[in-house]
């Protein structure tokens, strides 16, 4: 018996043994997985990275779904500034995946349907956008001729401020429902349009703010380029996109109000405002009106202004 109970003891202290190498184990195989990355991949990290944070500027504002970048790119590409993009929903969706693979690289299109291409493409993407509506936000005093201080992050009662509430349409504090995709901001004379024939009218904020995203934060101060570096320079850029001038509203439209973040499905934290949605619709717009007339005299004054 005394023989039975020590062979018992033994085979207790082999299983608890065995159960922390398999712990140990398959704690291992997890890290490792996670860090699976084809080597061929990971050195193109920093260029990738690169291009994540211009194309979160200047395409798209929210990472496409991975779904999406999965699909092949027609032969031959559709247009990306057509009305036609926005026929239907899979011609949207592959005015994307083509926008994208326009502004990227060739020797780096076969990592696109991977998931460290959208990972990255995620994850450098928000951090980009954060940084960039940081700036925004130290300017946003001089963009909109407003004392600074209303857009401290800690400042809580912006939607108290009687300007502001004319920008964004608003009537009071806690006002959310009279909260609009379309804010009288975005008008000429800052009067809202229900015709919306003078839409993206008030220019001249949206011209401040892509200059300070192109060049800095003094650049507002100095004409033309300056020499520090800056994204214009490192991302090539030399006029406005459809997605830099969406961008762009978003972006002042989000520091004008209540919010100080969003969720990751774009929504405002505080006002509730669909900001994704309100940067699909403002995009669909510059293209879809990219030269009619009135959009056309806008883009011109803010390229004079901005480059």
């Amino acid at each position: 018996v005394r023989r039975l109970q020590l062979e018992n003891q033994a085979l207790k202290i082999d299983n608890r043994s065995l159960g922390e190498k398999n712990k140990t184990l398959s704690s291992n195989q997890r890290r490792r997985s996670s860090a699976q990355v084809p080597d061929e991949l990971k050195v193109f990290d920093v260029e990738l990275s690169t291009f994540s944070r211009k194309y979160g500027i200047v395409a798209e504002m929210f990472p496409p779904e991975h779904r999406i970048l999965k699909l092949p790119v027609p032969n031959p590409p559709p247009a990306i500034i057509s009305r036609s993009r926005y026929a239907s929903k899979s011609a949207e969706e592959l005015g994307l995946v083509t926008e994208l693979y326009s502004l990227l690289p060739d020797h780096l299109h076969r990592f696109v349907p991977t998931s460290h291409f959208q990972s990255l493409v995620q994850q450098q993407l928000q951090g980009g956008r954060s940084s960039e509506i940081g700036k925004l936000r130290v300017m946003a005093g001089q963009i909109f001729s407003l004392d600074p201080s209303y857009f401290d992050i800690g400042f809580t009662n912006r939607d108290t401020i009687p300007e502001i509430q004319k920008m964004l349409g608003t009537t009071g504090p806690g006002s959310r429902s009279t909260l609009s995709k379309f804010p009288p901001v975005l008008f000429t004379r800052q009067e809202r349009d229900p015709t919306m024939s003078t839409v993206f009218g008030n220019w001249e904020p949206l011209a401040k703010a892509i200059r300070i995203i192109m060049f800095g934060k003094n650049s507002l101060d100095i004409a033309g380029w300056p020499r520090a570096k800056c994204n214009a320079r490192k991302w090539g850029i030399t006029s406005c996109t459809p997605g830099l001038l969406a961008w762009g509203w978003v972006a002042l439209i989000f520091i004008l109000s209540p919010d100080t973040s969003f969720t990751k499905d774009g929504v405002g934290a505080k006002s509730r405002l669909p900001y994704a949605a309100m940067f699909t619709a403002y995009k669909q717009l510059w293209v879809t009106l990219w030269e009619e007339p009135h959009i056309l005299s806008i883009r011109r004054q803010i390229d004079r202004h901005v480059w």
